[in-house]
């Protein structure tokens, strides 16, 4: 029988994204967000010069130089496993931004995250926590499976 963690790293390779639920707490969330909200506030000025803050979304880069709380995401319990599984033990954080779209801005356009690829090779895994629904309504992330 296979476990959950191998139930994600079967369906990352087999269709480029799993569902991990409940990967953080109502806690955790809240504070999130509020932490997010904070560093958004201190960033508008220089938000949208530096194309930070547009059209279609605000964004915060490394966000565990702003605030603290941000520190663990990487050590997720629910998360860190699947990376390591997939990438080895000596796997490395990219980044760790912050992303909320713009009400009723213009929609995100698709992208490559990673130029390069080796076929039947783990490089690099993007891990969204969200903090609220995705639904359409609120621009919530369109998957594309098996686009990796």
């Amino acid at each position: 029988m296979q476990s959950t963690l191998e139930k994600h790293a079967h369906e990352l390779r087999t269709c480029g994204y799993t569902i991990v639920e409940n990967v953080l707490d109502r806690a955790e969330i809240d504070e999130a967000n509020a932490a997010l909200d904070t560093i958004f506030e201190q960033e508008k000025e220089i938000g949208p010069q530096r194309r930070w803050h547009n059209s279609t979304y605000k964004v915060a880069y490394m966000l565990p130089q702003k605030s603290p709380f941000f520190l663990s995401f990487p050590f997720n319990p629910r998360v860190l496993p699947l990376m390591r599984l997939l990438l080895g033990n000596d796997c490395v954080v990219g980044s760790l931004n912050g992303l909320s779209m713009t009400p009723g801005g213009e929609s995100q356009k698709l992208q490559l995250d990673q130029n390069e690829s080796v076929p039947g090779t783990e490089l690099t895994i993007n891990a969204l926590q969200t903090l609220d629904p995705c639904t359409k309504e609120n621009a919530g992330t369109r998957v594309e499976p098996c686009t990796q």
